[in-house]
């Protein structure tokens, strides 16, 4: 719904004064979000499994004899329940375009788990490490490297300095003896993990399906190269779509997806090096079936069973955006 304008007054440092009549409209219906249209079960499922995430990566195990294999993963488990939260804000808020955008952010991190979890060597462990030390550092060397950059905005800002130590310190790093075996791999190859593209890496993962329904879908929306998608194919003449997505039947299966995919991270991390010590992971959970069977569950595998409750098998999910 259209407003007035409305009149905004602002003071900064009580030097300034704006006053101005500023065209305003609330069309993301911020006082009713797109959780409010349910189901309930699976908001509050979404909170359950993001919340066993935390305390899971709370108590990450840490084993000295594969001590950056687990830092390694835990760093990742983190990134993967940070960025579920976030596509539950984002999907809450009925805000689907940017809930895929970072959903390949997690789907990113089941591929790096994935490839982990198949080499027992540390290997792949020690490339991902190393890699974040080495990006950092080139990265620092093309901002000194780019003129403008160098001369227009560190420059201007008296941060050449800062940029110089701290792109030597991420050299430092990526020449420690635990990365000997690693560096040249690193350094000669295109992507951390050494295949020659991230189609090439999500077939190895034997994430080759996901790789086509959503990390490359998802790529339009991180670069905003699909303009005709913000465009209402209902109308015969160009209409923009809603910024917002309020039905269910469209919000379900992108949670759902998130959802599924955390818990399948924890899954890997736990068959990797056995999850979390602490007596309250271990402890049985029953589900009874509808014949009146009793079954022991893991706590993994009892929030397993919460999602397939709420949202119903994870292939049924319908990943990607058409």
């Amino acid at each position: 719904m259209d407003q007035e304008p409305v009149s905004e007054s602002m003071a900064a440092d009580n030097e300034y004064r704006i006053d101005a009549s500023l065209p305003q409209a609330d069309l993301f219906f911020r006082q009713e979000p797109a959780m409010h249209d349910g189901p309930e079960s699976i908001w509050e499922a979404a909170l359950t499994t993001i919340d066993f995430a935390c305390a899971f990566t709370a108590r990450s195990r840490l084993r000295p004899d594969h001590l950056l294999r687990d830092l390694v993963l835990a760093a990742l488990l983190r990134r993967a329940t940070l960025t579920t939260e976030g596509v539950r804000h984002l999907l809450a808020a009925g805000l689907l375009e940017p809930a895929v955008s970072i959903d390949r952010t997690l789907l990113d991190i089941e591929l790096a788990v994935t490839l982990i979890h198949a080499d027992k060597s540390d290997t792949t462990a020690h490339r991902l490490a190393a890699y974040h030390y080495y990006a950092h550092q080139r990265h620092g060397q093309d901002m000194l490297s780019n003129r403008p950059t160098r001369h227009n905005v560190l420059a201007a800002h008296s941060r050449v300095p800062e940029i110089i130590e701290v792109s030597k310190a991420y050299a430092g790093f990526f020449q420690v003896s635990m990365f000997d075996s690693v560096r040249d791999l690193v350094r000669n190859g295109r992507l951390w993990h050494g295949h020659t593209s991230a189609e090439a890496a999500y077939k190895a993962a034997g994430l080759e399906s996901e790789y086509h329904m959503t990390y490359d879908t998802a790529n339009w929306f991180v670069h905003a190269a699909n303009v005709d998608f913000d465009f209402d194919p209902s109308k015969e003449q160009p209409t923009l779509k809603s910024f917002v997505h309020h039905n269910p039947a469209v919000i379900q299966p992108f949670l759902g997806d998130a959802l599924f995919r955390l818990h399948r991270i924890m899954g890997l991390i736990i068959e990797d090096n056995g999850g979390p010590e602490e007596t309250a992971f271990a402890e049985l959970s029953h589900v009874t079936l509808p014949d009146g069977a009793v079954e022991e569950l893991s706590p993994h595998e009892a929030l397993g069973a919460t999602l397939l409750m709420a949202f119903g098998p994870a292939g049924d999910q319908g990943e990607g955006v058409a």
